[in-house]
């Protein structure tokens, strides 16, 4: 948390207290737009939702109805329709490719990406060095694009 904590210029203690019907303990909020939930040993940037229950966990830039995220699970990136769920551990991060629909790679906490690099992992179609390969010559303004209008379109009815 503190390497984290130095990389996004944190320098103020994890905030306890309630928002809205929004229970925050020992967490760090920014940028979000909560409608109701519990936030414990947490951080949460941009991320909309009608509820949300997060318990040691890290969500990035996530939309959903429903985000639910387990102790050490990260979500980056995710955005859906449907309820978002991280167990315990869980690694979620959605990839949108230039061309084509965005999917989610998914990992764990216990898994070493430099040992599993040139695996498919789990349920993943591709391994992290496919999805690197197919992704590092990718018109990154295209797909930001892209990412604000499924964004906009999931916002609207939240």
């Amino acid at each position: 948390c503190a390497l984290l904590k130095k990389f996004l210029s944190i320098s103020d203690e994890a905030t306890t207290s309630k928002e809205g019907e929004v229970d925050l303990t020992h967490s760090y909020m920014f940028i979000s737009k909560i409608g109701k939930g519990t936030v414990k040993d947490s951080l949460v940037c941009k991320v909309e939702t009608k509820e949300l229950s997060a318990d040691g966990a890290i969500l990035v830039n996530c939309v959903a109805p429903k985000i639910t995220a387990g102790k050490g699970a990260i979500l980056y990136n995710v955005m859906s329709e449907t309820e978002i769920v991280a167990k315990e551990g869980e690694v979620k991060v959605e990839v949108t490719p230039e061309e084509g629909e965005p999917y989610i790679l998914t990992s764990r906490m216990d898994i070493d990406g430099k040992k599993a690099w040139k695996n498919a992992v789990g349920e993943n179609k591709f391994s992290f060095e496919e999805v690197h390969k197919k992704n590092k010559q990718a018109n990154i303004s295209k797909i930001e694009e892209a990412r604000a209008t499924k964004r906009r379109r999931i916002c609207k009815d939240l």
